[in-house]
């Protein structure tokens, strides 16, 4: 709350919310643009841009009112707003107009804005990515708390009921059957509208214009902030599927179908009718994997690569990243960019089996490779090394002087060595997956120790035998379609 401080509440009382030129007094900011909006009875309306101000001189300025709103809204925890992100200050001149709207008191804007910074309740976020391509198959894909699969068109239309909108009656029957991403959350503080509230209020009908127009915004920017993390969350419960070969729905499809698609959020409460639904974008057609293909792709490799703990172990944090640069490497290759997806596979190489700085890291990292891969692929170790030396070489002049050589002089070499370099990601990332479950794993600088020794015991002409078994490098069996790996447990 804040304090009903003399100084302070002259200044909020002293606030008027206009156009630019009704407000004399040159301290004012602006609080919404110039939008098309359709208000709750289906009409449509223009509004220009709506400043705050001051109608009356006061002691202390616009800026410092915005900042004791924004500090009260971080204590409150609403969902946009912490110490350190842009979106304090948009929803604190939000709430300010709000409060100067409602307000039909000249001495009521500081008690309104305070009922407002007390009345943040619990609010649950759903939100639907929705593709527009048929699926017939009922099968749901589940990563992380996403779903990926046919529409929840029954989830939906309960939703858009409970919050009171007949977004569902008029748009959801061309929605039943597409193909969906969506998310569930709850926990999210939200202001909501109740202007039986609100003291000395006059609801008529240009100040329920401006209210909706106000509610409208602003739901509307909290729902565009939910997708833009929603965009951001996407992609790293699945990355380490991309990496071994299942498919992924990837934070770059969902930026390259963001015109194919419709974005529905629909923001709730306890209570019934208290809640909003935004749509944004409407629905082309397009083809993607199948879910049912994802959602047992994803079951199969989990338990043959057991990775059911994932997360958990010491291994996993650099693994994680690893299979992120995989990923991007297969997003790469999908758009026909094979120099970028074979610099991306290198960096992971480098990554997970690079060396320190100070090392010769061409040497290091072509010999942990060449150890760790040769008896799966069945080649000679120098030859591994060469290939190695050679496509880090590739990256070094590409990424630091910009010389794309061998790159691109010959394009079916480039694609040779992109599938010879992908098969190799491939073997290492078994590897990993093996070591990962051992009990001497604990951190990512054992492991490499261990692919170490290997060297240390062939230059002393000592059995090997017993670290390539402990490795697990006897155990990764290539696939009989050429297909990635699986591994023999043996248990």
């Amino acid at each position: 709350m804040i304090p009903n401080d003399p100084k302070l509440r002259h200044a909020f009382d002293s606030l008027t919310l206009g156009s630019f030129d009704s407000i004399s007094i040159e301290d004012k900011q602006i609080a919404f643009d110039s939008i098309r909006n359709e208000c709750p009875n289906g009409t449509i309306y223009e509004s220009e841009q709506l400043w705050v101000g001051f109608k009356r001189p006061a002691d202390i300025d616009l800026s410092s009112l915005i900042r004791c709103v924004q500090s009260q809204l971080i204590k409150e925890k609403h969902i946009l707003c912490s110490q350190k992100n842009k979106h304090s200050e948009k929803i604190a001149i939000f709430i300010i107009g709000l409060s100067i709207v409602v307000s039909n008191e000249k001495k009521s804007v500081l008690k309104n804005l305070n009922y407002i910074l007390d009345n943040l309740p619990d609010t649950t976020s759903s939100l639907f990515y929705i593709i527009g391509i048929p699926q017939d198959e009922p099968d749901i894909y589940r990563f992380g708390d996403f779903c990926f699969g046919r529409l929840n068109s029954e989830r939906l239309e309960h939703l858009c009921e409970f919050a009171g909108s007949v977004y569902f009656q008029n748009d959801g029957p061309k929605l039943i059957g597409k193909l969906a991403i969506s998310r569930e959350q709850s926990g999210h503080r939200i202001f909501w509208f109740s202007g039986s509230k609100f003291e000395k209020i006059d609801l008529n009908e240009n100040n329920t214009k401006i209210i909706y127009r106000l509610m409208n915004d602003y739901y509307y920017y909290i729902s565009e902030e939910l997708f833009v993390r929603f965009n951001n969350d996407i992609s790293s419960p699945q990355a380490y599927l991309s990496a071994i070969g299942i498919g992924e729905i990837s934070k770059d499809f969902i930026i390259r179908c963001y015109n194919r698609s419709v974005s529905v959020a629909v923001l709730t409460t306890e209570i019934r009718s208290r809640g909003w639904v935004t749509t944004i974008k409407n629905i082309e057609t397009f083809s993607i994997t199948n879910p049912s293909c994802l959602s047992n792709g994803q079951s199969e490799r989990t338990n043959q690569l057991r990775l059911t703990d994932f997360g958990d172990r010491g291994l996993d944090c650099v693994l994680q990243k690893y299979c992120r640069y995989f990923q991007a490497a297969a997003n790469h290759e999908q758009e026909d960019r094979l120099e970028e997806a074979l610099l991306h596979l290198v960096y992971a190489l480098d990554l997970l089996l690079g060396g320190k700085s100070g090392d010769s890291l061409t040497h290091t990292l072509s010999d942990r490779v060449a150890w760790v891969v040769e008896r799966v692929l069945k080649k000679n170790r120098d030859e591994i090394t060469t290939f190695v030396r050679h496509t880090y070489d590739m990256r070094s002049s590409y990424a630091h002087r910009g010389q794309r050589g061998d790159l691109v002089s010959n394009q079916q070499n480039l694609v040779d060595k992109l599938g010879e370099l992908k098969t190799i990601s491939q073997a290492v990332l078994a590897a990993a997956c093996w070591a990962r479950q051992q009990p001497w794993c604990t951190t990512h600088e054992v492991w490499l120790a261990r692919i170490d020794f290997l060297r240390k015991n062939h230059e002393g002409n000592e059995p090997m035998e017993d670290s390539i078994s402990q490795l697990g490098l006897d155990r990764i069996i290539p696939r009989d379609n050429g297909a990635g790996f699986v591994m023999k447990w043996g248990d």
